[in-house]
């Protein structure tokens, strides 16, 4: 009868295991519908690192970057939806935001000008920390565009 318990115990918790990353998954899958299959694999390679340093600590950043290098090439609209992404889906404060801006560099008119479409085309459709996000990072675009 303890092994039945045990075995049901161990089948539960592997249940709940798969459930969460079938649950992942789809909304990691969500999330990169509507960027460039370019840069699908940089953003999913971001969102799964923050979430492994939401989960176990450390620092997502790195991937970030690296990611941020190799879309470099691509043009210009990809890059700049993939940063847009960033912005969305990502909490891009203090040193994060000092990376992300080194990495939006010389797209920066470019990102402002389609975070202010995406926020007047899609606003009912971004949630509240989204629509701050997006504000936030218009003005610090734009003051970073005046220096």
């Amino acid at each position: 009868m303890r092994r039945k318990w045990w075995l049901a115990a161990v089948a539960l918790m592997l249940a709940i295991v798969v459930g969460a990353l079938v649950m992942w998954q789809l909304w990691l899958h969500e999330r990169v519908a509507d960027v460039p299959s370019s840069v699908r694999p940089a953003l999913k390679a971001v969102l799964n690192a923050q979430l492994w340093t939401d989960l176990v600590g450390g620092y997502w950043d790195g991937e970030m970057l690296d990611q941020s290098k190799l879309i470099a090439t691509l043009p210009q609209t990809d890059r700049v939806q993939f940063q847009s992404a960033l912005v969305l889906y990502c909490n891009l404060d203090a040193e994060r935001g000092e990376k992300f801006i080194d990495i939006v560099g010389n797209d920066a008119s470019a990102l402002e000008v389609h975070l202010k479409a995406l926020r007047d085309n899609s606003g009912a459709n971004l949630s509240e920390a989204q629509r701050k996000s997006v504000d936030a990072w218009i003005v610090e675009l734009g003051a970073l565009q005046n220096q």
